[in-house]
């Protein structure tokens, strides 16, 4: 039989837990199980131990790691945390695709739910409707998708019909998501046929600034204290330049 060495090892990444795995695996299922999204927690990488952050957000702070042979252990641990939760219910061992988690929670009977109404109201859930409760204003959604359309226009943008109608034209990009979220010119492509020959098209790339975006957008400084419960919601939250100060330790 395979015997470990010491880098085999994968010690839980909460500061408050002294757990040690040899499997990745069970590593990624106790962080899951068996710590709230929001418990402190530091980075596996060395180099990186002066970082403490709710673990909600470590996956954030890892995913620079992702294409960096020598940290990309702390990116691995990490990557279910971007999507999976652990049920609120605290009698109950499942863990929930967020996209899933009101849907889950709605088969616990509202004594459950009840019983463990503290938990879940702290998560950001109403124990007895199920509505999601933005932490900034308070204001009620039913599902995730009109959550995150109120944390945009109410907290992130200015005019959100037109913000709207720009995310819109620049659905097909992949950047745009969290582009448009960045202080900074976006740009698009535009090709130009320059010049065409009888086995050949060439083709100009022509790069046009699209920096207009960017009076539209808020200072987002008050969602700073609540950047964790609006990503444990919604975790395409994290490309934004809130979590640029998480990305790496300087």
């Amino acid at each position: 039989m395979r015997k470990h060495t010491s880098h085999d090892k994968y010690r839980c990444i909460v500061k408050s837990c002294e757990e040690v795995y040899y499997r990745l695996d069970k590593v990624r299922q106790h962080l899951v199980t068996a710590h709230s999204s929001f418990d402190d927690c530091g980075c596996a990488c060395d180099g990186f131990s002066s970082i403490s952050i709710p673990l909600i957000m470590m996956h954030v702070h890892a995913s620079e790691f992702r294409h960096m042979f020598n940290f990309r252990t702390s990116y691995s641990i990490t990557k279910p945390l971007e999507y999976r939760r652990s049920c609120l219910v605290s009698s109950c061992k499942s863990t929930v695709h967020i996209k899933y988690m009101r849907e889950h929670l709605s088969t616990h009977s509202s004594l459950e739910r009840y019983n463990d109404a503290q938990h879940i109201r702290e998560a950001g859930y109403d124990p007895k409707t199920l509505d999601i409760i933005c932490p900034v204003c308070q204001h009620r959604t039913s599902m995730l998708s009109s959550f995150a359309d109120h944390i945009e226009s109410s907290h992130l943008v200015t005019d959100w019909e037109y913000f709207k109608s720009l995310k819109e034209a620049y659905k097909y990009c992949y950047l745009a998501s969290y582009t448009l979220w960045r202080r900074e010119p976006l740009h698009s492509f535009n090709f130009k046929k320059v010049q065409e020959t009888i086995r050949n098209h060439y083709l100009q790339i022509e790069w046009n600034s699209a920096d207009h975006h960017v009076r539209y957008l808020k200072d987002y400084e008050e969602l700073r204290p609540h950047r964790a419960m609006i990503l444990f919601h919604w975790p395409e939250f994290g490309d934004h330049p809130i979590f640029d100060d998480i990305r790496q330790d300087d």
